[in-house]
């Protein structure tokens, strides 16, 4: 469960860690007069389930005056923000600090435990930041416990206390990414969360009722659009569509392509057992995303069978036409029968994951 900025602050504040607070609002809602006692300045951010809210324009510092404050919020809350649309804004006041950094608990799933990950220039995406600077990110594994402090003070003053309440809510609250993001430090002194991203693994929510009022339905027009054809789709920001049968098989090809330097456009799981007529609606879902440029199909044909998806995508391209490249890997059930009309139909296909993947990345 991806939390909102403003939710994750909810948390921090129950464990202790300074938040400027502010006030959330909706669509409609009347400014509320707290907000012009705020100081001369005010920082309006909108408040999604989606990164890269600075680039969308979404999140805004005004002078503290009614008419800029009420229009900037009216422009906000008619932005959609990877597909979101945008049903709450946070304000708060501007605050005066000293610098931004990076500070995050989250899991490091090769070592099985958690993982400290610092850079002392906060405020920006921090993807870009080990891309082109990777020796300034720090990574430290937590082994016990009872190093926490020690391992934040090593980072920069006084971090040691902040890493150590970051830490209890981690795994208090059984998250996966505890972030901040920018992580200020204040001109009086001190540390101070300008934002935050708090996930909480879903496995674990049964223990957790207290979470159950940041429960959201927020999900992009072609993620409800999907799940009303019993598919499972996540729309992600690359030029790549993929398509296959399983979650497992579907993540490991997003992974495959990453690695072979692609960017992915979605995760789509038709399913065991899906049919020519579901790979059709799974086609024309993944390309009603904007931004796709080519499509990988990846079937490894168990309960569902090879050749039922070579007759969707073949029915498909007859029907609707496909103006992009498409890179079609299938094995398993029915692979014979798949390869033939796919031949047929002058598809081209392939045996191999990791040889389909360079070729959708470098088509």
């Amino acid at each position: 469960m991806n939390l909102k900025e403003y939710q994750g602050k909810e948390l921090f504040a129950e464990f202790g860690i300074k938040t400027p607070g502010g006030v959330v609002i909706g669509p409609g809602d009347a400014i509320p007069t707290a907000v012009f006692k705020m100081g001369e300045k005010v920082t309006i951010k909108a408040q999604v389930a989606a990164g890269k809210r600075g680039k969308a324009k979404a999140v805004v510092f005004v002078d503290n005056k009614p008419a800029l404050i009420e229009a900037e919020v009216k422009r906000i809350f008619d932005l959609k923000i990877n597909g979101l649309p945008v049903r709450e804004i946070l304000i708060y006041g501007f605050w005066e600090v000293k610098n931004y950094q990076y500070l995050a608990i989250t899991l490091d799933r090769i070592r099985r435990c958690p993982v400290v990950v610092f850079c002392p220039e906060g405020g920006v995406e921090i993807e870009e930041t080990a891309a082109k600077t990777p020796g300034r990110i720090k990574k430290i594994v937590i082994t016990e416990a009872a190093d926490i402090k020690k391992l934040g003070n090593k980072l920069g003053r006084g971090l040691g206390d902040i890493l150590v309440r970051m830490y209890k809510l981690f795994v208090a609250k059984d998250c996966t990414l505890v972030e901040i993001n920018p992580l200020s430090e204040l001109a009086e002194g001190g540390y101070i969360a300008l934002d935050a991203k708090v996930v909480i693994d879903d496995n674990a929510l049964f223990r957790h009722p207290e979470l159950e009022k940041y429960k959201t339905d927020d999900a992009t027009d072609l993620e409800k659009e999907a799940k009303q054809n019993n598919l499972s789709y996540v729309e992600l920001d690359g030029d790549i569509a993929v398509i296959g049968n399983g979650a497992g098989l579907v993540m490991a090809t997003l992974d495959t392509l990453a690695h072979f330097g692609g960017q992915v456009a979605n995760f789509l799981d038709v399913g065991g057992g899906a049919n020519a007529e579901q790979m059709k609606k799974a086609l024309t879902i993944a390309l009603k995303k904007s931004g796709v440029k080519k499509i990988f199909i990846n079937i490894f044909g168990g309960i569902t069978r090879a050749d039922e998806i070579a007759r969707g995508l073949i029915e498909f391209k007859d029907e609707v036409g496909l103006k992009i490249p498409v890179v079609l890997r299938v094995v398993g059930t029915h692979e014979a029968e798949a390869k033939k009309f796919l031949t047929a139909a002058h598809i081209d296909f392939s045996d191999d994951m990791e040889a389909a993947a360079r070729k959708v990345v470098g088509a």
